[in-house]
């Protein structure tokens, strides 16, 4: 049932596309009829006379055609408008006119010709090949029959082949698609990732930026403050020095707080005149009555602060002092040892010298009377005896005198050494009474100076803990600026899928074949998150879709393949029939009368494949 219906249903649309075919032959005719009659009309106007010999337009008439001319009502016609010869301008210029569009017409017409001369051309062919393959007589039912399915058959190839066709450039146009969406995702991205670059380094510098700035502020606050305190300092000490009168300590030391003919010049000037010289230092209008109760006890501290000033500078005059007469003392002394050094050296130099030459004179004496007495033994020997203990007792008196001599340098120089030890270990203990002292001062200024030291540190910490909670503010608006970046990049990804997608609409309503990329007009829109998570879900949605759509497209094919094979098996059925009709055919005679039915359907098959090869392959 269901092939029969199927070939009713093809039955229906050859005649159908038949019938379609004789009117456009028939159009055909016509349009080369009118083309004939334009041409003759166009040599008559040319052989005609010119407008300017006629004197009224009565006298000249259009030719007449067989479809027959509109009559007008214009300024050229007879009954109004204007006369003259402002009529013969307007009728030659409307006559050029009618000459132009009837050009143009016959132009369009010889290319519809040509159009259906290519489709008469190739429907020849096409009725070439098939009369090759009719059997040898054609006037047969039989025969008739066998091209009517032979011609089915060939349509039925050309429709699968067009349907496949079809399928294959919708593929490729999908494909195409999906390369331009891919590229145009890539390139968003990579002008993304250019963009979140570029804001880390902007965000970078300017973090480094404010980081600079804050090490400038910081090393400005420190120098503030370090003025402050010498500013503060310098004010305590001459307002308690207005009321006080203070001595210099002297021409040879400057005070901490400046040259004496200075401090006198601020001391005998105004406090109007301090306050401009303190012209960072302001007192505050309101607490006027609490000021001099402060001011007063900005004097106690001051003054205090001069007695210790003055205290340590007395100590510390007296340790000098004590330390000069030391160092002088000691130097004196060091220049007696010195002396009494030299001295023991050159006494021990002039013994050992002594020591040297005595041996050599004890021998020359000794040798002298050996030889005296040589030759003058004979002569004196009683002499000889007389003389020997004199010289004996002579030697004896000289060592006992160098002997005692020897004893009293030991002795002085024992005692020069005990006085100097003495002295050494007197300057040893003024010195560490002076290095005490010292010491005791500078553990003072050193406690002040820790003390110092620690509320600066608080401060700065104060400003460093201040400063981190700054940058982690910033940090803060960097990653929100981030964040805030990323969701802007993926809201401009959604809206190059979404145009991109619109013009792929728009190309597939206006041309199947090319696909054309409309320019991508993104512009800031402000969207909430949720909206942009459905409009996700959306486009996964459609993306689906067209995926099932492509999958029954294919199905479609497939079954359009079974169908083919359908019809070849209904074709092996038709050739069954066809057998049958010739075992007809041969019982019963064939008649002119019964053959115009087969003609009727050659003529048919035929202008339905004209129709096909000029509708469909243009």
């Amino acid at each position: 049932m269901q092939n029969d219906a199927l070939i009713q249903r093809l039955k229906g649309e050859l005649q159908e596309a038949a019938e379609a075919g004789i009117a456009e032959c028939r159009a055909a005719e016509d349009l080369r009829k009118r083309n004939d009659d334009l041409q003759s009309e166009l040599v008559e106007c040319k052989l005609s006379p010119p407008l300017s010999t006629l004197s009224t337009s009565s006298e000249w008439r259009w030719p007449t055609r067989s479809s027959g001319v509109k009559a007008r009502g214009s300024i050229t016609s007879s009954e109004g408008g204007v006369a003259g010869p402002l009529r013969k301008q307007h009728l030659a210029a409307q006559f050029d006119a009618d000459m132009d569009e009837y050009i143009r017409e016959n132009e369009e017409l010889k290319e519809k010709v040509t159009t259906l001369e290519k489709a008469n051309r190739e429907l020849e062919k096409v009725t070439a090949e098939i009369n090759e393959n009719q059997p040898r007589s054609p006037q047969s039912p039989a025969g008739s029959a066998k091209v009517g399915l032979q011609v089915q058959h060939v349509a039925r190839n050309i429709a699968r082949d067009r349907a496949e066709e079809e399928l294959k450039r919708e593929v490729e146009i999908e494909k195409c698609e999906v390369a331009a969406l891919q590229q145009s995702l890539e390139k968003f991205k990579r002008e993304a990732a250019f963009e979140l670059q570029k804001a880390r380094a902007e965000v970078e510098e300017e973090r480094a930026a404010k980081e600079r700035d804050i090490r400038k502020t910081e090393q400005a606050r420190e120098k503030e403050v370090q003025w402050l305190h010498n500013e503060l300092d310098a004010a305590k000490l001459r307002y308690i020095a207005r009321g006080v009168p203070r001595q210099s300590p002297g021409p040879s030391e400057v005070p901490a707080f400046g040259k004496p003919e200075k401090m006198a010049s601020i001391l005998i000037e105004e406090p109007a005149s301090l306050a401009d010289e303190l012209g960072h230092f302001v007192w505050p209008a309101e607490e006027d009555s609490n000021l001099e109760a402060e001011i007063s006890e900005l004097r106690e501290e001051l003054q205090m602060m001069e007695q210790f000033h003055a205290a340590e500078t007395e100590s510390s005059h007296r340790a000098k002092e004590e330390l000069a007469k030391t160092e002088v003392a000691l130097r004196t002394e060091i220049q007696e040892v010195q002396g009494l050094r030299r001295a023991l050296e050159a006494q021990r130099g002039a013994e050992v010298k002594t020591e040297k030459i005595k041996p050599s004179e004890e021998a020359e004496t000794a040798e002298k009377p050996a030889k005296a007495e040589k030759a003058e033994t004979a002569e004196k020997p009683a002499k000889t005896e007389k003389v020997e203990p004199r010289e004996k007792t002579k030697d004896a008196k000289n060592a006992t005198a160098q002997d005692a001599s020897d004893k009293k340098g030991l002795k002085a120089t024992k005692d020069v050494s005990k006085d100097a030890k003495g002295m050494e270990s007197k300057n040893d203990a003024i010195k560490k009474e002076a290095l005490e002292m010292a010491k005791q001062e500078l553990q003072g200024a050193l406690k002040e100076k820790q003390e110092e030291i620690t509320s600066l540190k608080r401060a700065a910490d104060h400003r460093a803990a201040e400063q981190a909670q700054e940058l982690a503010a910033y940090a803060n608006s960097a990653k929100l600026r981030e964040r805030h970046l990323v969701e802007r990049m993926e809201h401009f990804e959604s809206l190059a899928q979404t145009s991109h997608q619109e013009a792929k609409v728009q190309s597939r309503a206006e041309a199947k074949v090319q696909s054309q990329e409309s320019p991508l007009q993104l512009q800031p829109l402000k969207t909430e998150v949720a909206e942009l998570k459905l409009w996700k879900e959306e486009e996964l949605a459609k993306q689906r879709s067209e995926a099932r759509r492509l999958g029954s497209e294919r199905a479609e094919a497939e079954k359009l393949k079974a169908q083919a094979a359908a019809l070849f098996d209904e074709a092996d059925q038709e050739r069954q029939e066809l057998q049958r009709m010739r075992a007809l055919s041969l019982q019963e005679p064939s008649s002119p009368s019964k053959a115009k039915p087969a003609d009727s359907e050659m003529l048919r098959t035929l202008a339905a494949l004209r129709y096909i090869d000029a509708h469909l392959y243009p």
